[in-house]
């Protein structure tokens, strides 16, 4: 059932003549049918089912959690916790717009500039190596000239708002509720910016592509709107994900637990399952959550066997 920021003071439903809601929370039948149906299409990860291979969208997270990820795939007598109905949602949502952004590119721009859900994949030593899909990369539009050349007769870009993509230039779409927070340290709303995950992620596929400029996209599934943000290639960037992924591996393979160090707004109480479901006991310095049943040697494998 959806929860209102607010308080409801009253319900029109009730005025209404041959209106009817099934129940009080207005889910039906096709609300749990859609229901059923979107659990089923978000199920099914790859993610973290190879303990010799990393991803870059979770290069920033709590290791911690990361390490969780694996082993409840990989051990047979752990379930992975499901999405809740809401969260299978905000993917699908989230799917949708990424989907719609790549076939417009391609439709528009060719597959012969324009590719979408890129294999990246870079070897770190001999055991392990990082493996993802680049959102959309560009190649081949260097100038306005050539972008006008590709497009549709009828289209022509004004030459100074469009001036041609770096070749190669990565963009990774990424969906939000919108473009600002509350800051009650100034009693005001203030723009947000790019999340160090989302820069750390973007900057992987660039280092392994071989791009010196990406693009962060976001879209606001609040207000249907579209910022964008160029960022240039850090080396020391790339190194710091290899790192943290490679810890992570490390962790899974000899079954040691890594520390628990979620960032900013992935505080464990709102935003981890793991913590919620008693699986982790939430932040260092922090109280465990109430469902908290274990202690820290909790999914530790003396001889952990991943085959």
């Amino acid at each position: 059932m959806v929860e209102f920021e607010k308080e409801i003071v009253e319900d029109p439903l009730d005025d209404l003549d041959k209106v009817h809601a099934p129940n009080d929370s207005r889910e039906g039948p096709v609300h749990s049918l859609l229901s059923e149906l979107v659990s089923e299409e978000q199920s099914g990860s790859y993610h973290n089912t190879d303990p010799t291979r990393g991803h870059l969208s979770s290069s920033d997270s709590c290791q911690r959690k990361n390490y969780l990820k694996y082993v409840h795939k990989l051990d047979e007598n752990l379930d992975v916790p499901d999405l809740d109905n809401d969260a299978n949602w905000t993917f699908a949502h989230g799917d949708a717009i990424h989907e719609l952004i790549q076939d417009m590119l391609i439709e528009h721009l060719g597959h012969e500039h324009v590719s979408t859900e890129e294999t990246v994949s870079y070897d770190i030593n001999d055991e392990y190596y990082i493996y993802g899909h680049a959102d959309i990369v560009i190649r081949g539009l260097e100038s306005v000239e050539q972008l006008n050349n590709a497009l549709p007769a009828g289209i022509n870009l004004d030459p100074e708002t469009i001036k041609g993509f770096p070749d190669p230039f990565v963009i990774d779409i990424k969906t939000k509720s919108e473009f600002k927070y509350y800051n009650y340290g100034k009693n005001g709303h203030a723009r947000t910016v790019p999340k160090e995950d989302n820069l750390m992620q973007l900057n992987g596929y660039m280092g392994i592509i071989g791009a010196d400029i990406g693009c962060l996209l976001y879209y606001s599934k609040r207000n249907d709107h579209i910022e964008e943000y160029w960022i240039e290639f850090d080396e020391d960037l790339f190194e710091q994900a290899v790192d943290s992924i490679t810890t992570t591996l490390n962790a899974v393979n000899t079954g040691t637990p890594p520390p628990r160090n979620p960032k900013g707004e992935y505080m464990c109480k709102k935003f981890c399952t793991y913590y919620k479901e008693g699986k982790c006991p939430g932040m260092e310095g922090v109280d465990p959550h109430e469902n908290w049943e274990g202690d820290d040697d909790a999914f530790v494998y003396d001889h952990p066997q991943w085959d």
